[in-house]
């Protein structure tokens, strides 16, 4: 589902969460599972690494959204 939400907005921009959202649940425990899994006794420590991930991937969202935004929307009324 990620893939596919990936492609479509490489041709066409809907910043819309409704794409993705069955995959959400599914993402969000991988990646947990994921990080606990590498953390195995820390568990505070990947907890924090975990935030520090997703805060960082909101962060580049937030920064490259307005750009891309105004790109493709100049570029379809063009």
């Amino acid at each position: 589902v990620l893939g596919l939400y990936l492609r479509f907005n490489l041709t066409y921009f809907q910043a819309q969460g409704r794409y993705v959202l069955p995959a959400v649940g599914p993402i969000a425990c991988a990646i947990s599972a994921g990080v606990f899994y590498l953390a195995k006794d820390r568990k505070i420590w990947g907890l924090g690494l975990l935030a520090g991930i997703l805060l960082a991937v909101n962060a580049y969202a937030l920064e490259r959204l307005p750009s891309e935004f105004a790109t493709r929307t100049t570029i379809s009324s063009g």
